[in-house]
């Protein structure tokens, strides 16, 4: 006989009884009494006593606090790993620490002897919105104060909280709370037979009025957002697939980021295991490496141990990983390192551990030294107790200190004075040596002074301006912190302004055109001189690409501008180039580095930042880096992993325009192939791109032959006297349109078909046939001008001539009639 054994709360008892009723309910008492006490004082709680608060933030100050006023304080998080989570109670189990400070997540999992619970608020962010404490939550809260028969008790902290109200309290002290009516659930009989299917079996509702369907549950949201993406699509063949999409999105959100961050992961996870079976091990490798670190700050190795804990589940899912037993030792062997520099972190930073040897001359009220270096060691009696930093306060490791307090508030004056003094240099020529880092992997980008860290650059409220966070540790007062703040925002958009300006400048056009402009961007005669509707939808769109844009993306507003709109976009420095429409000024490196940290903070951004060597041409796109943010940067992909600067292609596209002319077919080599810096191979993508087409051809060599598009010498120079050269295939190209179709000539139809293979004598003279002379003479026509030769046509300098003969008959016929004409033509040409 299998029994199933349910613990918890008496008041799910009803809806159980309901479900299942044949369920034998036992009761059993608190053996302890829980009791509510008035609110105290940080400085006064009773020692084994646990704050909660309900943000990390809060946390971290509260610890902060207790470690000055109270000797330290362990901290427990739900970002914490489990490892880093149990050292963390073992320092206050083993009494080397008092005081607890956590979050909600101290009511589930840990069983700790603590004698009273303070609460530092009574509101929680559930995820949605701020809303009160149920009773049903204080109390679970609340009842990890005593043990087996300890009494405990429980209050809020008097410091940040009113007291609990009077109905809440008795609620809580005797256990009374709502009874639950129903119970979340969710279909377990799923159909992988096609996406519609499953989707409709997650959103069956529940057989019974005391179920209620799961809302926005992740693994539900991730399979709704992938089954609607072409690559996803592709691949799902049959029920095998859907159901590994499925499993797939199973994956934890150990990182806590957003739905679409955490999407795009799963996508790329499905995708390795549709096409390989297996996630590829370099990729294992370069991520367990990458994140094989520990040094950094809180918030880093928080955030490192919750990317390793993404591989630590993967690799122990033996059928999506090649020796998943070797990998997930690596992996966990990772996440303990991570784990237990993480508490040491959090050790050093709330946990005074340093002796301190002043106790009598403190009696005694004798002078103490307290100094400073350069360096910013803080010292006291000779003893280092922390380091300054910048604006930061370091603690330094202080095992075996128990007077450590009283040597820190000797040295809080002169610490004050210190960074009071550094403020006020900062505020009054700081910013030369400010500086501004972006992250190697994800994460916000950084300003530091003096090589230390300021704040992080978040998003904004407009797009081009980014807001700016204080690192949470800067031991500066309220008012400084917020002129700090400012300061910091000034300079960034400055700095913005300065290295973006086209882009600023371009707004500000848009905006004066659309109605916001100054009295003096009118004519007299009420016409307003700024963009019309078509021209500020191509600045808004250069906007939101950064500076960067496809011409299809705007082809039809292009099409729209007016004389007046091109001519006050070329003003603003925008190119309208034949493939895209870009601001060529924000290729330069540092306009890429920042135009990066805009797209990180921006939604949908993510992936590591790794850009572009300066001055690269035509460059690789590193795994895991998004196609999109180097398009943003004005490189546009060729090729899977390749990309090339979106400047060099016009630049080419302009080169090659005059071979094309007239449907005359080219090569591109030499010079021109070195103008984008691309292989050979990846040449006929990058023209394809530019509307040509291509053929490849077998060209025979001959001896000191040049290249019909470059004019350079023959490869085949060099050979030695009398060798026949080997003949070579060669890739010619014509113009075969670029989505729109190209303008026909004068008075002829245009032929859907692709030119023809040139013959060999057409290769030998590097033209078409249809490019001769006899096919382009003058009709005498009115308005009817000869099409130019390719430059390298061995007709080039007999059409010039025929032109420059033409002319000089037409002006001496003129002269005879009309004796002025000269005099004429020369006050014209001045």
């Amino acid at each position: 006989m299998k029994e199933t054994l349910f613990l918890g709360s008496d008041s799910i008892a009803p809806v159980l009884k309901r479900l299942l009723p044949d369920v034998v309910i036992e009761r059993r008492s608190r053996f302890s009494t829980l009791r509510h006490v008035p609110p105290e004082q940080l400085k006064r709680l009773p020692r084994r006593s646990a704050v909660v608060a309900f943000s990390a933030e809060e946390v971290y100050a509260l610890a902060e606090m207790l470690r000055r006023r109270r000797g330290g304080a362990a901290v427990v998080l739900g970002a914490l790993s489990p490892r880093t989570r149990n050292a963390q109670a073992q320092l206050f189990e083993s009494g080397e620490v008092d005081f607890l400070v956590a979050t909600d997540a101290i009511g589930m999992g840990l069983n700790m002897n603590i004698a009273h619970v303070a609460f530092a608020s009574l509101h929680k962010f559930d995820g949605e919105r701020e809303r009160p404490l149920l009773a049903s939550e204080i109390g679970q809260i609340a009842g990890r104060a005593g043990r087996y028969m300890d009494d405990g008790t429980f209050s809020t902290l008097a410091d940040t909280t009113p007291p609990i109200p009077p109905s809440l309290v008795s609620r809580v002290e005797n256990h009374r709370f709502i009874r639950l009516k129903r119970l979340v659930w969710r279909n377990s009989d799923l159909d992988f037979r096609s996406p519609v299917r499953l989707m409709r079996a997650l959103q069956e509702p529940p057989p019974r009025p005391e179920l209620v369907r799961v809302r926005d549950a992740l693994d539900e949201t991730c399979l709704r957002l992938l089954i609607g993406d072409p690559d996803v699509q592709a691949t799902l063949t049959g029920p095998e697939r859907l159901h590994l999409l499925w499993e797939v999105c199973g994956l934890p959100d150990y990182r806590q980021t957003t739905p679409g961050r955490h999407a795009a992961l799963v996508k790329r996870l499905y995708l390795s295991l549709a096409e390989r079976g297996r996630i590829a091990e370099d990729w294992i490798a370069r991520s367990i490496q990458r994140i094989d670190n520990v040094a950094g700050d809180i918030d880093t190795l928080a955030e490192r141990i919750a990317r390793i804990r993404i591989w630590t589940y993967l690799t122990h899912r033996a059928d999506w990983v090649e020796d998943a037993g070797g990998w997930a030792e690596r992996a966990r062997a990772v996440e303990d390192r991570l784990s237990d520099a993480l508490h040491r972190v959090l050790s050093d930073r709330f946990v005074d551990r340093r002796s301190s040897v002043l106790m009598r001359q403190l009696r005694e009220k004798a002078e103490v030294p307290v100094a400073i270096d350069d360096d910013g060691l803080v010292t006291v009696d000779g003893t280092a107790i922390a380091r300054i930093e910048g604006l930061r306060l370091r603690p330094l490791p202080a095992a075996g200190d128990p007077d450590r307090r009283l040597r820190e508030k000797l040295a809080q004056k002169a610490i004050r004075t210190e960074i009071s003094r550094r403020f006020r240099a900062f505020m009054a020529l700081g910013e030369e040596a400010l500086e501004l880092v972006l992250p190697e992997d994800e994460g916000n980008a950084r300003i530091l002074w003096r090589g230390a860290i300021l704040a992080s650059v978040d998003r904004g409220q407009d797009p081009l301006r980014p807001a700016v966070r204080l690192a949470p540790d800067l031991a500066l007062p309220a008012e400084q912190a917020r002129l700090l703040n400012r300061r910091l925002e000034t300079w960034l958009h400055a700095r913005l302004e300065h290295r973006l300006g086209p882009l600023f400048a371009l707004r500000t056009l848009r905006t004066n055109a659309a109605g916001h402009a100054e009295p003096q961007t009118q004519h007299t005669d009420g016409k307003t001189v700024g963009l019309s509707a078509a021209g500020r939808a191509v600045a808004f769109r250069l906007e939101e690409g950064l500076g960067v844009i496809s011409r299809d993306a705007v082809r039809a507003e292009l099409a729209a501008l007016s004389a007046r709109d091109r001519r006050l976009l070329r003003q603003a420095g925008v190119c309208l180039g034949a493939i895209s429409v870009f601001l060529p000024p924000l290729l330069k490196p540092d306009a890429m580095r920042l135009k990066a940290l805009l797209w990180a903070i921006a939604p949908g951004g993510h992936g590591p930042l790794l850009l572009p060597a300066p001055g690269e041409v035509t460059t690789a796109i590193p795994d895991g880096v998004d196609e999109d943010l180097y398009r943003r940067l004005g490189y546009l992909p060729i090729a899977p992993g390749r990309a090339v600067r979106v400047d060099m292609l016009e630049r080419l596209a302009h080169r090659v325009r005059p071979y094309g002319q007239n449907g005359a077919w080219f090569f591109v080599e030499g010079e021109d192939l070195s103008l984008v810096g691309c292989r050979r191979d990846e040449i006929v993508s990058v023209m394809r791109m530019l509307g040509y087409g291509h053929r490849r051809i077998a060209r025979p060599a001959q001896e000191g032959e040049g290249t019909p598009a470059t004019g350079g010498k023959d490869e085949g120079a060099h050979r030695a006297p009398g060798e026949r050269p080997a003949e070579a295939e060669r890739v010619v190209f014509f113009w075969q349109g670029h989505r729109q179709r190209p303008p026909r000539r004068a008075g002829k139809g245009r032929s859907r078909r692709r030119p023809p293979a040139p013959s060999a004598a057409d290769r030998q003279a590097g033209k078409r046939k249809a490019d001769s002379p006899s096919r382009n003479r003058s009709k005498g026509r009115s308005g009817r001008t000869e099409p130019a030769a390719p430059r390298h046509s061995p007709f080039a300098v007999l059409i010039d001539l025929k032109k420059e003969l033409a002319r000089r008959s037409r002006e001496k016929t003129e002269t005879a009639s009309d004796p002025s004409q000269p005099r004429k033509r020369k006050e014209q040409r001045r």
